[in-house]
C-alpha cells in the first residue's frame, strides 16, 4: 500500500447515511460512488479486478472493476464480501484478473465489444491504467480477413451462430493514428458484420473522426452509427492527454458532435469526472448537452497507480464534489427521455435511482 496520507473520500455508512438525507440520494448509490473512487484493499495478488457485487438491502447485481491496493482506502475485499470501515456493504461473485481483453460482453450479452486495435499497446493519457493491466488481447484486428476469423471464434466461445442478436457492437480501442485509418476500419468491421447477420448500431469510441467528409462517408456506408467522443476532460488536456487527443479543441468536438447529429448518427461523449473543477464540468456539459443525442458516459476517475492522486482536481478529493455534479446533470436532463445506462458504465454516478426516478435498466 502506498505511503500516501489522503482524507478517505467516505469514511463509513454514517457518513453515507447523513449525505443521503441532505441530497435525497439512496445510500447505497453513495457508497458505490465512494468505492468506485477508492478501491479497495486486499490480500488478493492482483492489481485490479472485476466482479458482480450485490449491495446490502438490494436484490440487484453490480457489474464493478477495481483497483487493488493502489491508494489509501476504507474499503476493504476479503473473500466474498466488501467492508467499508469494517461494516459489511455487499455481497461479490465472479472475482477475476482485469485484464485487458480483445473483447466482452455486456447488455446480458447482447452488447460485444471489440478492442481491434491492441488497446494493451496504447499509452500516453497520464489519465489511463491500460497500460498497467495484463494485456489479454489477441494483437490488431485491422484486416478483413483476421476481423471475421476472430469474430467466428468469439461466436463460437459464446454459442452464437451469428451477429443477428446483437442489439450494438462497440469499437472500444487504442489511437489508429489518423482519422483515414481510423474510417477506413470502421467501414470494413461494418462490411464484416453485416456477413454475420448484425443488424444493430455500430459504434465507435474514441477522437480521430472530426471532418465533415468523414461523418458524411460514415454517414453513407454504415446503416447504424454511433459516434462516443472521447472527451475525458475540459481542461488540462495538453498536460494530461496524449498529443494526439488534446489536440482536439472543444470547439472541435462541438462541431463533431453537432454535425454526427446532423446526419442522423448516435452522439454523446465520454467524460471522467474528478479532473475538472465543479464549474468547469458545469460550463462544458451546459454547452455540449445541446449536442447530444444519447446520454454521456460519465465515468469516475479511478487510481490505477499511487501518483495519479495528484491528478485529481482539488475539490474532487471530497465525495461531495460527485454527489454535486450528479445532481447539475440530472437537472439538466430532468425534461429529457435521455437516461443513463448501466450496463453502458462500470463507473457511474448512478445506480439505484436517476433523480426522483428509481432505475431499472439491464445492469450487466
Amino acid at each position: 500500500m502506498t505511503g500516501l496520507k489522503l482524507n478517505p473520500i467516505l469514511k463509513d455508512t454514517g457518513e453515507a447515511s447523513i449525505l443521503s438525507e441532505r441530497f435525497q440520494i439512496p445510500q447505497q448509490d453513495i457508497i458505490l460512488t465512494a468505492l468506485n473512487l477508492s478501491g479497495v484493499s486486499s490480500d488478493l495478488p492482483e492489481k485490479r479486478v472485476r466482479f458482480r457485487l450485490t449491495p446490502n438491502g438490494t436484490q440487484k447485481d453490480f457489474y464493478f472493476a477495481l483497483c487493488v491496493n493502489t491508494a489509501p482506502t476504507p474499503f476493504k475485499l476479503t473473500g466474498s464480501a466488501i467492508y467499508l470501515a469494517d461494516e459489511k456493504i455487499g455481497s461479490v461473485s465472479f472475482i477475476e484478473n482485469d485484464t485487458c481483453n480483445d473483447n466482452y460482453f455486456r447488455r446480458e450479452g447482447t452488447e460485444l465489444t471489440l478492442n481491434t486495435n491492441s488497446r494493451s499497446s496504447c499509452a500516453g493519457c497520464a489519465i489511463c491504467g491500460t497500460y498497467s493491466l495484463d494485456a489479454d488481447d489477441k494483437g490488431r484486428l485491422l484486416k478483413k480477413d483476421i476481423l471475421s476469423q476472430r469474430i467466428t471464434e468469439i461466436l463460437l466461445e459464446h454459442g452464437q451462430k451469428d451477429c443477428s442478436n446483437l442489439y450494438r457492437v462497440t469499437v472500444c480501442t487504442g489511437c489508429f493514428g489518423s482519422e483515414k485509418t481510423t474510417v477506413n476500419h470502421i467501414l470494413d468491421l461494418s462490411e464484416v458484420l453485416e456477413k454475420f447477420g448484425f443488424k444493430g448500431i455500430l459504434r465507435y469510441i474514441g477522437s480521430e473522426i472530426t471532418s465533415e467528409s468523414a461523418l458524411d462517408k460514415i454517414a453513407e456506408r454504415v446503416p447504424h452509427f454511433a459516434l462516443s467522443f472521447s472527451t475525458e476532460m475540459f481542461t488540462r488536456r495538453e498536460k494530461l492527454l496524449r498529443k494526439i487527443k488534446s489536440r482536439v479543441s472543444f470547439e472541435d468536438i462541438k462541431k463533431t458532435l453537432n454535425g454526427s447529429m446532423d446526419r442522423g448518427i448516435e452522439a454523446n461523449i465520454l467524460y471522467v469526472l474528478g479532473l475538472d473543477s465543479l464549474s468547469s464540468f458545469t460550463e462544458g456539459f451546459e454547452q455540449l448537452q445541446p449536442l447530444m443525442n444519447h446520454f454521456p458516459v460519465v465515468n469516475l476517475f479511478q487510481i490505477y497507480s499511487p501518483e495519479q492522486v495528484l491528478l485529481r482536481n482539488g475539490e474532487a478529493n471530497r465525495i461531495e464534489y460527485y454527489l454535486e455534479a450528479r445532481r447539475i446533470l440530472e437537472k439538466m436532463y430532468e425534461t429529457s427521455t435521455l437516461r443513463p445506462e448501466s450496463w453502458e458504465n462500470y463507473r457511474p454516478l448512478w445506480y439505484l435511482s436517476f433523480g426522483k426516478e428509481k432505475k431499472n435498466d439491464i445492469r450487466i
